[in-house]
């Protein structure tokens, strides 16, 4: 795969990027290696079962904001910025209003105990969250009953993205933030936000690119010297840069991206135009019929 090339664009005083990936991706399976996986009766869409019990022994911790979750709390604000901003331009919404996604349905994909769920109810949408950890499930829902209007706004379930596709649910936005860096199959987990993205809706990516600097920052820093987050959280292999966007997402337009870089000084994250490490990008799903006429 050649390098990936990237423009500069301005949402809503959210500097973005514009990246499209020049060249074929190891990311994108055949449909016939998926159906190989499919007759083989591999669960090629969930998280590793060891993933799963990690996260569910930390449970009891997603709301502490010193703990191993830190670094989510601190990130949040990022990331809800950069969902705004480029929601508002995809859907022409008021970025000023105080609840901007009023009645826009949102998926998030690996909720945990429901950091993002929450803040994406507060800007007014209609949010379903989904993780495979009952633990994170029961404490999310637990946390979203302190805030009757946030307990009217999200609903959670213990379940995999191939197990709601199945129930034929579909949804205006799909996320999924930092969670493809802990999957198994991340080309099968891509296809099945694909699939649970109403036509010509929207997908949402954050995770950590694979370069050497990440390698160096996420793992050997964050992990073994710094102790900020538990060892062995991340795999860099799984990492996967930002020229890699999934076919289906690529057909629906130019996606905008941003890196979310932590000024060593202040202690703050923010947006930024470097990529080398953390970054979030928005893809334009394409139309059903678009991906139905592809070729198998």
């Amino acid at each position: 795969m050649r390098a990936a090339k990237f423009a500069s664009s301005k949402l809503h005083g959210v500097k973005l990027q514009r990246t499209f990936a020049t060249g074929s991706s190891p990311l994108l399976p055949s449909d016939r290696s998926l159906a190989a996986e499919r007759s083989d009766g591999l669960q090629q869409l969930q998280v590793e079962s060891a993933e799963v019990q990690k996260f569910s022994q930390l449970a009891e911790d997603w709301w502490n904001p010193t703990g191993p979750f830190r670094p989510l709390h601190q990130l949040n604000p990022v990331r809800c910025k950069f969902i705004r901003a480029a929601l508002c331009d995809q859907y022409r919404l008021n970025p000023a209003a105080s609840r901007p996604l009023t009645d826009v349905t949102i998926l998030d994909v690996g909720c945990g105990g429901g950091l993002l769920s929450e803040s994406l109810a507060r800007m007014g949408a209609r949010v379903t969250g989904i993780d495979l950890s009952a633990a994170s499930i029961d404490l999310a829902r637990a946390h979203a009953t302190m805030d009757p209007q946030i307990a009217k706004s999200v609903t959670y379930q213990a379940i995999s993205t191939d197990g709601l596709a199945q129930q034929g649910r579909s949804f205006d936005v799909v996320i999924a933030s930092e969670v493809i860096e802990h999957v198994d199959h991340p080309p099968a987990f891509c296809r099945s936000l694909a699939d649970l993205t109403a036509s010509s809706g929207t997908v949402i990516l954050s995770t950590i690119n694979r370069t050497v600097r990440a390698y160096a920052l996420a793992i050997v820093a964050a992990e073994r010297v710094l102790g900020i987050l538990p060892r062995d959280t991340h795999d860099w292999s799984k990492f996967i840069t930002p020229g890699q966007p999934p076919s289906r997402f690529r057909q629906g337009g130019t996606p905008y991206a941003s890196g979310m870089s932590l000024d060593v000084a202040s202690g703050r994250w923010g947006l930024s135009e470097d990529l080398a490490v953390n970054y979030i990008a928005c893809f334009r799903a394409a139309a059903r019929h678009a991906q139905a006429s592809q070729p198998s």
